[in-house]
């Protein structure tokens, strides 16, 4: 029993992450100094709410890494790249106790003269154990957390994770005296 514990601790520790591995920005942002950014059209209000937290959160972290956020469309000329977001899906699935909800977004980078530079798409969903696609798995796992996203899905928790994965392949720039 004591052999088993033990194993069942190191692979806890292992899962968790206890290796010293940094992601490095996978996006390579040479010359570019400003960003416009934009979303696609909402079809409906949720995805209206979660362009709006995208947008948001998206503009917040560039400009916490350096860049100069264009907000305003008329400018959207003089920046050196455009990031457009564009929700992929929004995938709900319920079942009796919980719900099991899965956001995936794509995002991509365009220099000045529209030449595609990046693009990847980014997804979240709302349970610790769904790793897997095999949501029927994930829902029976996590009943008593899923419980509370029946009423109300994290579509704001979702986004911000989404938008979190876009900015660590983003390189903090330096700031020019």
């Amino acid at each position: 029993m004591r052999t088993k514990l033990l194993t069942l601790s190191a692979c806890a520790v292992l899962l968790t992450g206890c290796s010293t591995f940094t992601h490095q920005p996978e996006i390579n942002t040479e010359g570019i100094d400003s960003i416009y950014v934009y979303t696609g059209m909402p079809k409906n209000n949720v995805e209206s709410d979660i362009y709006q937290v995208l947008l948001k959160k998206t503009q917040k972290g560039l400009e916490e890494k350096g860049y100069k956020v264009l907000h305003e469309t008329s400018k959207s000329d003089s920046a050196d790249a455009k990031l457009v977001a564009r929700i992929d899906g929004v995938q709900n699935n319920y079942a009796v106790l919980g719900t099991y909800t899965k956001l995936r977004v794509h995002y991509e980078l365009h220099d000045a003269q529209g030449e595609l530079i990046y693009k990847k798409t980014y997804s979240s969903d709302s349970l610790p154990n769904s790793q897997l696609d095999d949501w029927h798995i994930a829902l029976a796992t996590d009943l008593v957390a899923s419980a509370y996203h029946k009423i109300k899905p994290p579509y704001e928790k979702l986004a911000t994770n989404v938008t979190e994965g876009l900015l660590e392949d983003f390189p903090d720039i330096k700031v020019k005296n």
